[in-house]
């Protein structure tokens, strides 16, 4: 009775593990801002510093948590004091973020750029409605008039390009960050289910200083919605049928289910239940 019993239980936690893996809905990961090397890491007053008209150009990574694993980095100024300049990079954890600062008179921009090194991103984001840029501070003389512009540019594979521009007027205070969203809609011919290269540009007034948290995609579905395209719309790194949202699509019903790790541990209890049971009926 008791070998039976355990069958049974072990019978119960394998249909359970059977069922497909489920995971919650995931926005995807343009950069967190948390990983540099001293290409790109910024040091106060010191890197990536621009101190003459122009611009400079770091690449950094690769890094897991950046789309394309590649970061470029462009930092310049178009108008400087005799002692003026801009600076900017990535400060790391345990609180990372992107930093941009700029003197009394120093007039600047910084811009990341994502296209794995020229090899082309090609990522499909068509899951999701569109790109976020979270500002978690900009004090008053970064948002003066004429404001703080935030520009996104996509470029799809086909070389299609479309730009974005959220001007941004009143301070930012890290008690309550900014979350700007620019809509795929707004990309008119561009094709985000197949983008080549994101661009994100700055460009604070004058002495302006400025933080990003994060730039991810914003809208993905909590549900896989399509259960035979081959893509895993919501993002939660299960696809068609291997996601719980699609057990009972018609697409899916003749489909065996993924076993999870769970799974495989619940089909070796049960096994071994039925061979101890086996075993002490023969020697009984």
């Amino acid at each position: 009775m008791v070998g039976l019993r355990r069958i049974l239980a072990g019978a119960a936690l394998l249909a359970l593990a059977l069922r497909p893996a489920a995971a919650a809905a995931a926005e995807a990961t343009i950069d967190t801002f948390s990983s540099a090397t001293a290409q790109t890491q910024f040091v106060p007053n010191a890197n990536v510093l621009q101190a003459t008209v122009g611009s400079t150009t770091r690449t950094d990574g690769p890094f897991a948590d950046v789309i394309g694993n590649i970061r470029q980095l462009t930092v310049g100024a178009t108008a400087l004091g005799i002692i003026d300049y801009v600076v900017s990079g990535i400060v790391l954890p345990p609180v990372p973020f992107f930093e941009y600062n700029s003197t009394a008179e120093a007039d600047g921009y910084a811009q990341v750029f994502y296209d794995r090194n020229g090899s082309g991103l090609y990522s499909y984001l068509a899951f999701a409605q569109g790109i976020q840029v979270v500002i978690l501070e900009a004090d008053l003389a970064a948002v003066a008039m004429p404001g703080l512009d935030v520009t996104v540019t996509l470029v799809d594979a086909n070389m299609n390009s479309g730009q974005y521009t959220i001007n941004v007027s009143m301070p930012v205070s890290p008690m309550a960050p900014l979350a700007l969203q620019f809509p795929f809609a707004n990309f008119a011919g561009v094709d985000p289910g197949n983008l080549f290269s994101i661009r994100i540009a700055i460009d604070p007034q004058v002495a302006g200083d400025l933080r990003l948290q994060t730039a991810t995609t914003y809208g993905t579905p909590l549900e896989e919605t399509i259960c035979d395209d081959g893509i895993d719309n919501n993002n939660n790194g299960f696809i068609d049928c291997r996601d719980q949202n699609c057990v009972a699509s018609p697409d899916c019903r003749t489909q065996a289910p993924a076993m999870s790790p769970l799974g495989l541990l619940a089909a070796l209890l049960l096994v071994s239940g039925v061979a101890a049971v086996a075993l002490r009926r023969r020697y009984t």
